[in-house]
């Protein structure tokens, strides 16, 4: 099989100006009860006019509860945002979509699509998987990417838990009045 260079470079070309679709940060940690707020970000990308997404997590780490839009592809002008389905039972986000309107070119270069807060549920690693992403160009063709997913890390709690205060309430009172007696 001979390969014409002309393809090869043209292949070569694609590949290596392919756009990345990321978790940022790829990896994070904190508390159960903690706020966890991650974007999805695209890094070098040309003529952006539209993208979809799914995203899933751990249900027993982690609990979703917002999606927003970032303003990467609104910077190109007017959009419609779809902040999909979040099941947090299941752990997935479904159908996170946004498009730019009307006759437009679509955006270059780097930035967040989508912010996605979660709370810590309880300890353990949650990894934070995207699937069936679409970016569209503005012809509506597939713009190639790559894809990096991330992951969260929720341990101890937050503060005292309320059993814990009120033990140290209870201690507390117990020492004040013991000292009042004494006196």
């Amino acid at each position: 099989m001979i390969v014409s260079r002309t393809f090869l470079l043209s292949w070569l070309a694609v590949a290596l100006s392919a756009a990345t679709v990321r978790i940022d940060p790829a990896s994070a940690a904190g508390p159960v009860g903690g706020i966890f707020d991650l974007n999805v970000n695209v890094a070098e990308i040309s003529d952006l006019y539209a993208y979809q997404f799914d995203l899933a997590f751990d249900a027993g780490t982690l609990s979703a509860s917002t999606v927003t839009e970032s303003p990467f592809l609104s910077g190109g002008g007017a959009t419609v945002f779809v902040p999909g389905n979040i099941d947090n039972t299941a752990g997935t986000i479904t159908f996170i979509v946004n498009s730019l309107l009307g006759p437009t070119p679509g955006v270059d270069g780097t930035g967040a699509l989508a912010a996605i807060r979660f709370t810590g549920k309880a300890v353990g690693a949650s990894p934070v998987t995207l699937s069936n992403v679409l970016l569209l160009d503005s012809t509506g063709a597939d713009i190639a990417a790559t894809i990096e997913n991330g992951s969260v890390t929720v341990s101890g709690t937050v503060g005292p838990e309320p059993g814990s205060m009120v033990l140290l309430l209870g201690g507390a009172a117990a020492v004040f009045a013991t000292r009042k007696r004494l006196r």
